[in-house]
């Protein structure tokens, strides 16, 4: 269109991983890495803001990276794994304002398996919304039908909770979306006569990211919440293992956060 514009957010460390893949192409000989130099030290535990004194991840992989930039850790694009996943180029996060010798994040392909749990962030601006089988028996097909009609609005699912029944079918989406995707589901022909919607705009997505499949560390992460009296709305766990999502309450997401993160050593 000819017209000068920016990259956006990340757009320059997207850049710099793409040149780098581009290198490992042309010179598979030689070791070539990529440093992103911030104004923090790497990728921290959780959010200053959150958390009193959230300890620095120094060595991570590239699974485990994607699912923390995801979970919202400014410092990183989650498009910037990808590239150099694929070429194995390692990743280093560097504060600009200290010397070489200074602490900092490695993102590779095998993160330190010795520290279990990596990083516990939130997802805000988030709703959740159930869809119920208003005669409480299932109906097959029903979250195909579901992402058919969300998907051609161009409403985005994040998170998904479904009971083996069908009766109950909770997932989330952009809270801006809240509304468009309840008036949709309740007038579609699909779901009208025989499904309720409840919409819940109260809540937020807290992710723990880390070896969340070992023994023992799902109820880890439950006792702590237990604790601290917080309800787990909903639940969802990759198939990798390496993350737990969990619903909350909003008013909730602080004391959560501090929650499993104080239950587990960095």
């Amino acid at each position: 269109q000819g017209y000068t514009t920016t990259l956006g957010r990340g757009g320059s460390d997207f850049t710099a991983t793409i040149i780098a893949r581009s290198l490992a192409d042309i010179y598979p000989d030689k070791n070539i890495k990529v440093i992103l130099w911030k104004n923090v030290d790497g990728i921290l535990s959780a959010s200053p803001h959150m958390v009193k004194e959230p300890n620095l991840l120094r060595n991570i992989s590239y699974a485990e990276a994607k699912e923390i930039a995801y979970f919202g850790a400014k410092v990183l694009h989650p498009k910037c794994i990808s590239p150099l996943e694929e070429k194995t180029i390692p990743l280093e996060i560097r504060n600009f304002d200290k010397s070489l010798d200074s602490p900092f994040t490695l993102i590779s392909k095998e993160g330190d398996i010795s520290v279990i749990i990596k990083g516990v962030s939130v997802l805000d601006n988030v709703a959740l919304l159930t869809a119920r089988s208003s005669g409480l028996v299932a109906i097959p097909g029903t979250l195909a039908n579901i992402f058919s009609v969300l998907g051609g609005n161009n409403i985005s699912v994040s998170l998904v909770s479904q009971s083996s029944s069908e009766v109950n079918t909770t997932f989330c989406i952009k809270q801006e979306d809240g509304d468009k995707a309840l008036k949709l589901l309740k007038g579609s022909n699909l779901f009208k006569e025989w499904f309720e919607f409840i919409l819940n705009e109260d809540i937020v997505v807290i992710g723990v990211i880390g070896l969340v499949y070992k023994k023992g560390v799902k109820k880890q992460i439950f006792a702590s919440l237990e604790d601290q009296g917080i309800e787990v709305i909903a639940i969802a766990q990759s198939a990798d293992g390496l993350n737990i999502s969990l619903v909350v309450e909003k008013g909730c997401r602080k004391e959560a956060i501090q929650a499993i993160h104080g239950a587990f050593d960095f």
